[in-house]
């Protein structure tokens, strides 16, 4: 009976042991694995929170350093995703939308510049009647208070910023988010430039070769804007983003009267209608060598189709 009892306690031990050794390393086991689980959620959420870099800046000159004050100290927009940037709304909150409206354009333009080639979405963006010098052709974007607007959309699954700091007078602007395979290009097509007509005014007051120029007048524009969008390097898509069009500035032109005949009230009319009046008179005189005889036909006909003009005065 001792030597079972013996036995059966040394068994006991031996048994109790290798369980305590099992469940020992079971335990080890799930702490390691605990701790490759953490590391790889920290590994996947690292992964999910992309560094952030400039993608594009710009900078513009306003000449205006009441609003430039605004900006002494750096500002920053988050443009969160699956939301609308409104700048009036931007402006509003800083309370600078009583300013020079050039100013607030030239803001505008240089937002414009970084955001059309950029995955953003463009859903209000306005162009003045008149190029201005400060923007180039097809990057403006003009602003008017309750009227005219800047408004873009982020349609991206992660967010970007707008980073506005005064540097000298300059204000900086610069679009800051995460760095991507996708690249995007603005490419401008069918630039065309239109010539400006004259207006010729004719003043009793000038001699009668006189000539002076009240307007010279200005050069119209049009272009078409397209995005492209590359995937490391290749062409994935190509948008077209706007087609802006400036009309031509008359040119405008004094000149003294020739004929004494002429009324002493000055008159205004195109430098087309004088030239069409000028080759008129011209085909009127070879037709009259060429066929004396149907002048009275020719004026009976005349006076059918055509009525006599109005002379502006």
């Amino acid at each position: 009976m001792n030597r079972r009892s013996i036995v059966s306690g040394f068994l006991t031990i031996v048994f109790c042991s290798i369980c305590i050794l099992i469940f020992f390393k079971i335990g080890i086991e799930e702490e390691q694995t605990s701790t490759a689980v953490a590391q790889t959620s920290e590994k996947k959420i690292e992964k999910e929170q992309p560094v952030k870099t400039i993608i594009k800046q710009s900078a513009i000159t306003l000449n205006d350093d009441y609003i430039i004050s605004f900006f002494d100290k750096e500002i920053r927009v988050q443009l969160k995703q699956s939301e609308t940037f409104s700048l009036q709304t931007f402006f509003e909150q800083r309370q600078i939308l009583n300013e020079n409206e050039e100013s607030l354009s030239r803001i505008a333009t240089g937002i414009y510049d970084l955001v059309v080639q950029s995955p953003f979405e463009i859903i209000e963006r306005h162009i003045s009647s008149v190029q201005p010098e400060y923007a180039e052709l097809g990057l403006e974007a003009a602003f008017k208070r309750d009227k005219w607007d800047l408004k873009f959309y982020n349609p991206q699954d992660h967010s970007y910023e707008l980073s506005f700091k005064n540097n000298g007078g300059q204000l900086i602007v610069q679009l800051i988010g995460p760095e991507s395979a996708r690249t995007y290009e603005v490419v401008k097509q069918d630039e065309r430039t239109y010539k400006p007509q004259t207006i010729v005014q004719f003043d009793p007051a000038l001699k009668p070769e006189a000539k002076v120029i009240n307007n010279e007048g200005r050069d119209g524009e049009a272009v078409t804007v397209i995005k492209r969008e590359y995937e490391d390097g290749w062409l994935e898509n190509e948008t077209v983003i706007s087609t802006d069009f400036y009309p031509p500035v008359f040119k405008v032109e004094k000149r003294g009267l020739k004929s004494a005949a002429v009324n002493n009230e000055s008159s205004t009319v195109t430098e087309n209608d004088t030239n069409e009046v000028e080759k008129k008179t011209e085909a009127e005189q070879k037709v009259d060598k060429k066929n004396p005889s149907q002048d009275s036909k020719q004026e009976s006909n005349n006076d059918d189709l055509w009525e006599k003009p109005e002379i502006m005065k």
